[in-house]
């Protein structure tokens, strides 16, 4: 299955990949040419250099397992790799029992390319995936279970048929392994060349991976039943450590243990640990580790305790551990931590509560804060886990005391600034007087002690906006991450703290439901079910046509043409008549309330981004879509040239190859006869086009200079550089490139800051111009005008203004357009009246 982060480019290099591999496979750089030549909307790959655009393809492809590519960049496709190929496997009691065939390194390498949420098939059947993670028990259900004749220890073979499998089992499939004579004298030499590199690398690597690769280099193997690949590897001379494999007489590792060793010394210097704390954290972790595997550890139980209780280890070692925990084995590695009355517990009950608390188990995670608590009530990670969930329950008092106990002297916890704005204000109300809320009880048996609302706007939706929001900080900021990753890195700068950003992590990446689900047992039910509704809202573009700033907005829904009239503070503030607004429109539950109101972030869109977003709407606004189209939307603008180009000032020098007056008629031919300079006497030519196709107006393009025998060149993009060295290259074959300079817009005006302003450079007022150059700047005004309306905008999506008017849809963004013009007294600039009246909008 396709990760969502493709654009749709990547998914079409994709398909076509699919499509030319279906044959067998190819060589990376072939299969990138025949690619970019292969359809017109891939075209622009040929800018990209060869090895770019390879590395991008395997990027692209390998993002599944539908492609598997060899260390010399041969593409294969896994299904066509696989086709044909049977692998045997010693059936165990519990498969038998369980009607079932274990995955395990003889059989996984067969579903290798079926993704686990596609149906797998076993002779036509359905089967069902069994993970048991506290046995490690992985296996394939199969409906109806195994042939009755089959029994522990006997052979069966999996055979890959497209993208099913087929069951092989009884004496035919012995007699067809025994008549092969052991292991093909070919496949042994094949993995014992694979376990050799595997050794040079030093780090281990599973039986698919060095299955799959020696099937790439030689895929005529396997294509016979033969003895399980376990043992193959074993006759191959394999040691195995898991399901790694490596050679038995060279010293090598697990992949991760490499990948630890680095993530130990990250974490030592984001805690700032000293010698001291990573012997702790070491003692720590080796416990934890030799009890996850089943290997007796040295450590006893209380120095274990006595690491753990050591500085920030136990904060440390939940994040080494990471979200993939088997819960039941962290419960009974901690459960005899906590068997004493002595304060250094705490660190081990505070760990089963964040487990529990990762695991949806809030409730019962929130006991076991409360016994860390109790076990050292100066601890703080339970102080603050407790003042979280205080927060999320809406007892914002408990919640600041808990959290300000939390704090380090004169550190204050960084959420107690948010929970003191959005504490209702103190009501002075004495113990025995009616309650203020209208409940006819007394204050200290109603409200006192718990958060009182006295028709401030601290709204539910308010409040759980900043509890969600919190949790993504806390506990899933991954997510934001991820979506930042999919962008390039001048856009990761500008959109790592955008609102907007956020709040597609917190809703189109799906951390708001999750958050919901979790924390429904400590949530108000107000909330859940407010938020309920939220999730059933999806984020909509509206046009404003009313507004009343601080107060309210009267919005139309651009998809569906339904209006709402939307209580909206803050997010009308700036907001005009006419403006585009991104954003989720909840309506009153039952009819009731003062009506719709705006969720989350308010966002305003450019009209020239208004067409894009709603492509992404129409499409599902995936969270990675809706982020690339931001990214797009805030990215600098791009200066261009009158042809589109991106500007990148070019400078050439090229040697042409043959003598000065050969070149000055062989450039005469190409643009023009030359012109003789009015200082130095150079040669010169420029090359014209057209502005655009069947315009009479021409632009200069590129100037080219003859000097001293050499020919030099430059213009303002590095398609017409490129186009230049084509045309000179057609007519000088001799030619040398002595020069190839290319510097982008925002470099060069840097340069030119740096080098400040040249004696006699300034520019000046139009105002001030003499009379005859005023009255030249309102004719070339006036031309600009009559050109302009015939210019595709990106604005109006590559519409000209003159067909824009003629659509009644597009006829209002013109008129915005030309409501943006700065109108001048003195006539010197485009006047947006005489362009109203050259697009008859007049009348």
């Amino acid at each position: 299955m396709l990760e969502d982060s493709l654009t749709d480019e990547d998914r079409l290099v994709f398909d076509l990949a699919f499509a030319r591999l279906a044959s067998g496979p190819m060589d990376a750089v072939e299969l990138a040419d025949e690619i970019r030549t292969g359809s017109a909307e891939l075209a622009h790959l040929a800018d990209i250099g060869a090895d770019e655009l390879v590395d991008d393809l395997i990027d692209i492809l390998t993002r599944t397992d539908r492609f598997w590519v060899t260390p010399a960049e041969v593409i294969w496709r896994a299904d066509v790799l696989l086709d044909g190929v049977v692998l045997t496997h010693r059936l165990g009691g519990r498969e038998v029992v369980d009607g079932a065939i274990e995955i395990c390194p003889d059989t996984e390498m067969i579903d290798f390319d079926i993704d686990h949420d596609e149906d797998l098939l076993i002779d036509g059947r359905v089967v069902a995936l069994e993970l048991d993670l506290a046995d490690r028990w992985h296996a394939w259900s199969l409906p109806g279970g195994l042939p009755s004749e089959v029994a522990a220890g006997d052979l069966i073979g999996l055979r890959r048929r497209g993208a099913g499998i087929v069951l092989e089992h009884g004496p035919e499939l012995e007699a067809a392994v025994a008549a092969g004579g052991g292991p093909e004298p070919a496949l042994l030499a094949a993995l014992e060349e694979t376990l050799a590199e595997v050794g040079a690398r030093g780090i281990g690597l599973e039986a698919t991976q060095i299955v799959m690769g020696v099937l790439a280099d030689h895929p005529d193997l396997l294509r016979a039943p033969t003895i399980p690949l376990t043992e193959l590897l074993d006759a191959a001379g394999a040691d195995r450590k898991g399901d790694f494999f490596g050679p038995a007489d060279v010293d090598w590792e697990l992949p991760g243990a490499r990948f630890a060793r680095q993530m130990k010394a990250d974490l030592f210097r984001r805690w700032s640990f000293d010698p001291c704390c990573e012997e702790a954290f070491e003692v720590a972790c080796e416990s934890w580790s030799g009890h996850a595997t089943a290997t007796p550890s040295s450590h006893e139980v209380g120095e274990v305790r006595r690491a753990l209780a050591h500085g920030a280890v136990s904060l440390a070692l939940f994040e080494f551990v990471g979200p993939g925990v088997d819960i039941e084995r962290w419960e009974s590695w901690l459960t005899p931590l906590t068997d004493t009355v002595r304060r250094d517990a705490a660190p081990a009950l505070y760990l089963l509560g964040r487990a529990l608390e990762r695991a949806g188990r809030i409730v019962a995670a929130e006991e076991w804060f409360e016994r860390a608590l109790l076990a050292d009530s100066d601890f703080s990670p339970p102080l603050e886990s407790l003042g979280v969930l205080a927060f999320e329950r809406g007892d914002l008092a408990r919640a600041i005391s808990l959290l300000g106990r939390a704090s380090p002297p004169g550190r204050p916890h960084p959420m107690i600034e948010m929970l003191e704005y959005l504490s209702p204000p103190v009501v002075e109300v004495g113990r025995n007087e009616p309650c203020p809320c209208g409940s006819g009880r007394k204050f200290k048996v109603c409200h006192r002690g718990r958060p009182l609302d006295v028709g401030d706007d601290t709204s539910a939706a308010k409040l759980l906006l900043h509890k969600a929001t919190t949790h993504l900080h806390r506990r899933e900021a991954q997510v934001h991450e991820e979506l930042l990753w999919a962008l390039d890195d001048d856009a990761i700068e500008r959109l790592e703290y955008d609102d907007l950003v956020g709040d597609i992590a917190l809703f189109e990446a799906g951390v708001f439901e999750r958050f919901l689900a979790a924390r429904t047992e400590v949530l108000p039910a107000a909330e859940v079910a407010e938020g309920r509704r939220w999730l059933e809202t999806p984020r909509r573009l509206f046009e404003v046509v009313g507004v009343e700033a601080g107060e309210w907005l009267d919005l139309l829904d651009v998809t569906s043409g339904d209006t709402h009239h939307v209580v909206e503070r803050s997010g009308s503030a700036g907001v005009e008549v006419g403006d585009y607004l991104l954003l989720r429109v909840v309506g009153p539950e039952d009819g009731s309330g003062e009506g719709p109101a705006a969720i989350g972030v308010v966002t305003k869109v450019p009209m020239r981004a208004r067409e894009s977003l709603l492509a992404v709407i129409d499409d599902g606004a995936g969270p990675y879509a809706l982020v690339r189209w931001w990214s797009a939307v805030t990215a600098p603008p791009a200066l261009r040239n009158r042809h589109g180009d991106e500007l990148v000032f070019c400078e050439l020098t090229i040697d042409p190859g043959v003598d000065e007056d050969s070149t000055r008629a062989i450039l005469d031919a190409l643009w023009g006869a030359g012109a003789p300079g009015p200082v130095d006497e150079r040669d010169t030519w420029h090359w014209n086009e057209p502005a655009r196709e069947g315009s009479t107006e021409m632009l200069v393009v590129a100037r080219v200079d003859l000097v001293d025998g050499e020919v030099r060149a430059s213009t303002n993009s590095e398609r017409r550089a490129d186009d230049v060295l084509g045309a000179l290259g057609a007519v000088l074959p001799e030619m040398r490139v002595v020069v190839d300079e290319r510097t982008p817009f925002d470099e060069a005006a840097a340069e030119l800051e740096a080098a400040g302003p040249k004696e006699g450079s300034g520019m000046i007022d139009p105002a001030e111009a003499p009379p005859e150059v005023q009255e030249a700047m309102r004719a070339y005004m006036r031309e600009l005008e009559e050109n302009w309306i015939d210019e595709p905008l990106p604005a109006l999506d590559g519409m000209t203004p003159r067909d824009a008017v003629q659509d009644p849809t597009r006829r209002g963004d013109v008129e915005r357009i030309l409501a943006s013009f700065v109108v001048r007294d003195d006539d010197l600039g485009m006047d947006p009246g005489r362009i109203r009246g050259l697009l008859g909008l007049d009348g």
